[in-house]
Order: structure tokens, then C-alpha cells, then sequence
């Protein structure tokens, strides 16, 4: 791929070598790839015989049941805790958007896109919500079997619907919450997993730790919150420097919503998950 318009004829020339004889005769050779220059020697090695590719299934119902099985009983499953900011900055618009973000992450849609971002088979998530601190979490297994998968997608999305907002806001308590959480079940756990941290708030820390002291604890408990990525949604007047230097600490990334909708960061959220 040419990025630098100017260096056009530098390009050409690479190009033309790479699709040379000699070179394609000797990566052939290193390498056991079939050259796609007819005239290049191919590596002993290489069968002489047609090469027959896989088709890829030609029916959309197919993919479609791929897919799903795949998602559902072969990747690694995920443990997420989402930490749910319900401060009373939160009212009116951002309360809104929040819950139509995790009510798509828990509905029954059958538009692709959002079907395959919504909650899968064998996945643990926990919901954090907080305001001057963190409630208690509030877990939910999404099963094994498409109707237990539909039973626990339905709780969630009752419990969602009833949120409301006020209070403070203690983002690094909270957040602390679920790493801790997060950490334990780790430890104990006898199957691999992914685990993450999914923060979403719009406005400043000011109850429970502050930057400063959250990042010493981090620091001071080691391995055992290392490898479990925060990943902040940003909207209204919050700090990007400073999520983002949360998302830098743990190996996440920050997502700003106000440049894209909610509903399309969870969903590049779950790619991580």
C-alpha cells in the first residue's frame, strides 16, 4: 500500500521486484509459499498437484450458524465487570444513552452488527453502579444454552431499565472495585478467561480515591491486577487526559462517545472482550 503519493515510481520499482522471478523463485524456496509468478521456480517441497482451496460456504444461514457457534461454545469466554456511572450529572440525555448502550448489549436483536455484540453464552458479567461509591455488584451467568443465554439477558435488561441518577461521583473506588473483583476470580479460576473493565462516566472523581492514590495501589498490588484492561467511555465534561491515563495504567484504551455514539463503542468494546 502506497502511503506517500510523491514516491510513486520507488513504489513501482518494489513492486516489480517482488513480483520478479528471482525473488519469487527464492521465497519459494525459504519460505514453501507458491509463487504467483508463473515463471518462478517452485520449492521442490510444494506438491505438484492442483491446489484446491476451501469454499467459503455460500449460504448466509451457514455464516450465520458459524458464527454463532463460535461465539457461543468455542472462544474463550470473557468476566467483565461494567461500572456504571450514576451521578447526578448523569440525568436526563446521559442516563438515556447509557441504558440503550447496555440494553443493546442485552437484547435479542437479529441485525447482525449488534447481534453478534450483544452478551454471549458462558460469559460472567458483573455490573458495578456508583455514585458517592460503589454499590454491590450485581452478577449475572449468562448460561450455556441459548434459552438460559436469553433468561440471564432479560435480567439485565430489567435491571437496567429502573436506573436512575444522583449523588456524587467516586470513579477510582469504583473501578478499584472491580479490579479487585476481578483479580480474585482470577486466582481462583480453573478455565481460561478474558477479563476487563468497562468504565463509563461523565464527569470528575471527587468522593472516595483520588488519581494519585489509586494509581500507588495499583502499582503496589502487582501481577495480580495486571493483565485486566480498564476501558473508560468518556462523554459530558469529563477529563480525557486523565481517563486516558487510567486506560494507560491497565492496558486499556479510552473511548470518547461524544465524537460516536455509545452503541458503537460498545461494540468495539466487545472485540476486546
Amino acid at each position: 500500500m502506497l502511503l506517500n503519493a510523491s514516491r510513486k515510481a520507488d513504489y513501482d520499482r518494489l513492486v516489480a521486484y517482488l513480483r520478479g522471478k528471482e525473488f519469487q523463485s527464492a521465497m519459494s524456496a525459504r519460505t514453501l509459499r507458491r509463487p504467483v509468478n508463473t515463471d518462478a521456480d517452485v520449492a521442490p517441497a510444494i506438491p505438484k498437484r492442483t491446489l484446491v482451496e476451501l469454499p467459503f460456504p455460500g449460504q448466509a444461514s451457514l455464516i450465520a450458524a458459524l458464527l454463532d457457534t463460535f461465539l457461543a461454545d468455542v472462544r474463550v469466554p470473557g468476566s467483565s465487570r461494567y461500572v456504571l456511572d450514576l451521578s447526578g450529572s448523569m440525568e436526563g440525555h446521559r442516563i438515556n444513552s447509557l441504558k440503550e448502550a447496555m440494553l443493546l448489549l442485552a437484547s435479542n436483536t437479529s441485525v447482525a452488527s449488534d447481534h453478534y455484540a450483544r452478551f454471549q453464552n458462558r460469559e460472567e458479567v458483573g455490573i458495578i453502579t456508583f455514585s458517592s461509591q460503589p454499590s454491590p455488584t450485581v452478577l449475572f451467568q449468562m448460561g450455556s444454552t441459548p434459552a438460559e443465554n436469553a433468561e440471564a439477558r432479560a435480567s439485565i435488561a430489567r435491571f437496567i431499565k429502573p436506573l436512575s441518577s444522583g449523588g456524587a461521583t467516586a470513579i477510582y473506588t469504583s473501578v478499584q472495585r472491580a479490579l479487585t473483583e476481578l483479580s480474585r476470580e482470577r486466582s481462583r479460576g480453573k478455565e481460561k478467561r478474558y477479563y476487563t473493565v468497562v468504565l463509563m462516566t461523565d464527569g470528575e472523581n471527587n468522593r472516595g480515591l483520588d488519581e494519585k492514590q489509586f494509581a500507588d495501589w495499583y502499582q503496589s498490588e502487582g501481577d495480580s491486577v495486571r493483565g485486566i484492561p480498564v476501558f473508560p467511555i468518556l462523554f459530558g465534561e469529563g477529563s480525557p487526559k486523565e481517563l486516558g491515563r487510567l486506560a494507560e495504567l491497565t492496558g486499556g484504551k479510552l473511548f470518547d462517545s461524544r465524537s460516536n455514539t455509545l452503541a458503537a463503542v460498545f461494540k468495539e468494546i466487545r472485540g476486546y472482550q
